[in-house]
C-alpha cells in the first residue's frame, strides 16, 4: 500500500463539483426547503448518530470551515454551470441515489493528480470509459475474454478520434430515456467545447481547495501520519473488510495506492479496474472513521435492516441471493443462469454490494460475487426478535 501524502485536488474539484450538483437536484425535488450548500451540516440524517447535526459541526469545525469556504467561493462560479448539471445527473435508471453519474464516473477514472494534467486526450478516453460504463461492454465486470480482446478494447476507448456512429450505438445500448440519450450525444458532438468548461471550472476549483486547505491541514496531516504506521494497515484492511471486497488474487503485484478525500470527507470508495493503465485506488474520507464510530449502532441496524429488506424485496434481487446461496457466481454466469444481461445484473449486485448482503473476489479478469451470510443472519435476528417482541405483547 502506497499513501500518498498530500490532497489530490483533481479529485478535490471533482467532488466539489459534483457534490454542488446533488444539492442542486435535491432542492429541486425537495419541497421543504433545504439549507444553503455552504451551510449544509457535516451529516445528513442526525437521527443515525449519538450527536446533533450542530454538535458535530462544532466537533469538526475545521472541516465544517473548509467546506463552508470552499463552497461559498465555488457557488459563485458554478451558477454560470448549470448547462453541465445533466452530465452530472445522467445514470442507468436501477442505479441509487448515492452512485455517480456519467460525467462524475467519467472524470474519477483519470489518475491525474491536478487539472493542468487533464489532457483533452485523457478527457476524451474518460468520457468513454464513461460511455462504456453505461452502455455495460462488461469493462466493469472485469470479464473482456481474452487478454488481446480486453486490450484491444482499452486502446479503442483510448482514441481521442471516435466514431460518433459507434457513440450513437453505445449510447442507444444504455437503458437511459430517448431525452438522456439525446443529452448524452450532444455532449460527444461537441465534447471539446465541454472539456474546455469542465477542465476550466476544475482549475478554479483547485485553487479554491488550495487556498482554503490549512483550516485542515493538521487534521490531514495526523491523518497521513497514522496511515503510514502499522496503525495504517490496519485501517486499510479494515476498509478492505467493510466493504466486503477480497482481492487477494487481483493485480496483486501492483501497489494499491491510498488516498485521504476532504471534500467527500465521510465517504469510501474503492476504485480496482483490470486495465494496468489505471492504478488500484482507495480513497479513505477525512472523517470516515470519525463518523463511523459516532454512529448510533443501534439506528443504523434499523435503517440498514430496512434498505435490506426493500433490496430483497425487488424478485430479481431475491433470485440473485437465492443462487449466490448455492455457490459464489461470476457475472456473466450469473447472468446467463437467469436469463439476463450482464448490465441488467450488474446494476442489481451493485446495489446488494451496498447494502452488504452481498460480497466481491476477484479472481484474474473475473468478480466472484458470494453471500455475506453473517449480514443475512443479522438480518434474520432482527426479524427473530421482533417476532418474540409480538409474542411477549400478545
Amino acid at each position: 500500500m502506497l499513501v500518498n501524502g498530500s490532497p489530490n485536488f483533481y479529485m478535490e474539484a471533482v467532488n466539489l463539483m459534483d457534490d454542488y450538483f446533488q444539492w442542486a437536484r435535491k432542492s429541486k425535488e425537495e419541497e421543504d426547503q433545504i439549507r444553503p450548500w455552504e451551510d449544509a451540516h457535516l451529516v445528513d440524517h442526525a437521527e443515525n448518530f449519538t450527536m446533533s447535526s450542530s454538535e458535530i459541526d462544532t466537533l469538526y469545525n475545521d472541516v465544517y470551515q473548509f467546506l463552508f469556504k470552499c463552497k461559498r467561493d465555488a457557488a459563485k462560479i458554478l451558477s454560470a454551470r448549470n448547462e453541465l448539471q445533466p452530465y452530472f445527473d445522467i445514470k442507468p435508471p436501477e442505479h441509487t441515489k448515492e452512485m455517480p453519474g456519467f460525467l462524475k464516473t467519467s472524470l474519477i477514472m483519470s489518475d491525474v493528480q491536478s487539472t493542468e494534467e487533464l489532457t483533452r486526450e485523457e478527457f476524451i478516453t474518460c468520457c468513454l470509459l464513461g460511455l462504456d460504463d453505461l452502455a455495460d461492454s462488461s469493462q466493469s465486470n472485469y470479464e473482456l475474454g481474452s487478454p488481446e480482446e480486453q486490450q484491444a478494447l482499452y486502446k479503442k476507448l483510448a482514441n481521442p478520434d471516435f466514431d460518433m456512429n459507434e457513440i450513437f450505438q453505445s449510447v442507444n445500448a444504455t437503458s437511459l430515456s430517448d431525452q438522456e440519450q439525446m443529452i448524452l450525444l450532444r455532449f460527444f458532438q461537441n465534447i471539446d467545447d465541454y472539456y474546455a468548461k469542465v477542465k476550466n471550472t476544475l482549475l478554479q476549483f483547485e485553487d479554491i481547495c488550495r487556498q482554503h486547505f490549512a483550516a485542515v491541514r493538521n487534521r490531514y496531516e495526523k491523518m497521513i501520519k497514522k496511515l503510514k504506521t502499522d496503525e495504517g494497515r490496519t485501517f486499510y484492511r479494515d476498509l478492505i473488510e467493510q466493504a466486503q471486497f477480497h482481492i487477494e488474487d487481483f493485480r496483486k503485484d501492483d501497489p494499491i495506492y491510498l488516498e485521504v478525500g476532504i471534500i467527500a470527507y465521510g465517504s469510501l470508495s474503492i476504485r480496482f479496474s483490470s486495465w494496468n493503465r489505471l492504478r488500484l485506488r482507495i480513497s479513505a474520507g477525512l472523517l470516515f472513521e470519525d463518523l463511523s464510530m459516532l454512529e448510533d449502532k443501534g439506528k443504523y441496524r434499523d435503517k440498514m435492516a430496512q434498505r435490506q429488506l426493500k433490496a430483497i424485496a425487488d424478485p430479481t434481487r431475491y433470485k440473485i441471493i437465492r443462487q449466490l446461496s448455492i455457490r459464489p457466481h461470476y457475472v456473466q454466469e450469473l447472468a446467463d443462469s437467469m436469463d439476463l444481461t450482464a448490465a441488467t445484473l450488474s446494476h442489481h449486485l451493485a446495489h446488494l454490494v451496498q447494502v452488504r448482503l452481498i460480497g466481491i473476489r476477484v479472481e484474474g479478469r473475473k468478480n466472484y460475487y458470494s453471500l455475506n451470510s453473517e449480514e443475512l443472519i443479522q438480518l434474520s435476528e432482527t426479524l427473530r426478535l421482533m417476532a418474540e417482541r409480538s409474542k411477549m405483547e400478545g
